[in-house]
């Protein structure tokens, strides 16, 4: 860079710095003068129009409480299908993708029997913890009359004992 440009260039930033600094200050006073203007002119007008431009008051929810439902209303196989479609779509292999499209079926007994087959991958495909949170959720969202089922795959998880590796 010239000597010529490179004494230039302070000045511009002490220019710019300046500019801005004038900005700043000009905006601030105009809103000063805004808000000291804005008591006097609203008490001017009449009781009926700063009724009307007054802000409502918040409006307040009713105390009623809503009712709680029944434990059993919130399980439906809708709602286990889609949480176990969400499962699969996190796993990027071909076998969580045939179960998937699988699981797109309209045939009840049909679809409990893939839920479950899903279920068994995706707990044989992840860790433990995470595989107890699956079968957690899933036990809070199927039909209750699909729960002894789960319960077997519980008994049958339990029976099979976790590798351990044990550090020479």
């Amino acid at each position: 860079m010239p000597p010529a440009a490179a004494a230039r260039a302070p000045a511009i930033g002490g220019a710019m710095t300046g500019l801005l600094r004038a900005a700043t200050e000009a905006v601030q006073a105009r809103t000063e003068q805004i808000r000291a203007a804005t008591p006097t002119a609203s008490a001017s007008l009449p009781e009926h129009v700063r009724a009307a431009i007054a802000p409502a008051p918040p409006r307040v929810a009713p105390a009623i409480a809503a009712p709680v439902p029944p434990s059993g209303t919130r399980r439906s196989l809708a709602a286990s299908k889609m949480y176990l479609l969400d499962m699969l779509q996190l796993q990027r292999n071909a076998e969580a993708a045939e179960l998937r499209a699988a699981i797109q079926c309209s045939d009840p007994t049909h679809l409990i029997d893939t839920l479950f087959q899903a279920l068994r991958m995706l707990v044989a495909a992840s860790t433990q913890s995470y595989g107890e949170r699956i079968v957690n959720r899933l036990a809070e969202i199927l039909p209750e009359d699909t729960l002894p089922r789960l319960d077997a795959l519980r008994a049958e998880r339990a029976r099979v004992a976790p590798l351990t590796i044990v550090a020479a």
